[in-house]
């Protein structure tokens, strides 16, 4: 592994490919360049793990695509987006390293997508976006936090973007609350939903569930928010407080 000067970047041009760049960093050497890191347009069964991808206009750009698996890969110092996906369905971003972008992770109408233990942090507007009809797809135990601006953790930002579900996420350090513009976007499952480091959670039997919910703007709310950070990972004591008299 290296560092390798890809002013072009990749585009993947066949279905049924693997790319494991083993740790190498590819670093458009021109900051200001409209090229993209990879490119995968029309593909289907498309592996890429182990990249570092950084400077240019998007890290990642996915779009009428399907089947497409990113793991452990950084994608940073963007001018526009990590990871910018359109027009596509059954994606996996799983253990992923999305920040010092404009916009961190983007999805435009794209279905039943698993964003999974992905690291967002430091972009300056939202650090996750579904709009266009993004709909049906599952959020779940990624940290997004330290945010530059005052911006937003999540942006759902149209009706058509529908039946999301989002739990099990730390969200952190963040200037804005969520915002859900979307309809029937689920923020828990099972009694189980996020961690936000700004709400003031009241949790009197110690279970490390809040019993007041999390409001998340214009149409829904976190009814059942985690006590700590990374909650759903922890057992917590169960304490017993006798009303004897101790002698």
């Amino acid at each position: 592994p290296g560092t390798y000067a890809v002013p072009e970047g990749i585009s993947i041009a066949n279905d049924n490919v693997k790319l494991d760049c083993n740790g190498a960093v590819m670093d458009n050497t021109n900051p200001q360049d409209d090229s993209r890191g990879i490119t995968v347009v029309g593909r289907r069964n498309i592996e890429i793990s182990n990249c570092a991808v950084k400077n240019g206009m998007d890290g990642l750009y996915v779009e009428r695509s399907s089947d497409i698996r990113v793991k452990n890969s950084l994608f940073s110092l963007m001018r526009e987006n990590g990871v910018y996906v359109k027009d596509s369905s059954l994606l996996r971003l799983e253990g992923n390293t999305v920040t010092e972008t404009q916009w961190g992770i983007r999805f435009e109408n794209v279905q039943q997508s698993l964003l999974l233990k992905n690291q967002i942090n430091k972009n300056r507007n939202a650090q996750l976006t579904l709009w266009s009809g993004s709909s049906n797809n599952n959020i779940t135990e990624n940290t997004l936090s330290d945010f530059a601006f005052a911006n937003y953790p999540i942006y759902v930002r149209d009706s058509a973007s529908s039946n999301n579900l989002i739990y099990r996420n730390n969200l952190q350090h963040y200037g804005d609350t969520a915002i859900d513009r979307g309809t029937n976007n689920q923020w828990s499952l099972n009694g189980q939903g996020n961690y936000w480091d700004k709400h003031r959670c009241i949790d009197n039997d110690w279970n490390g569930i809040c019993e007041n919910s999390y409001v998340v703007k214009f149409t829904n709310q976190d009814s059942n928010p985690f006590a700590r950070q990374d909650g759903w990972k922890k057992s917590y004591p169960q304490i017993t407080v006798s009303s004897a008299t101790p002698k």
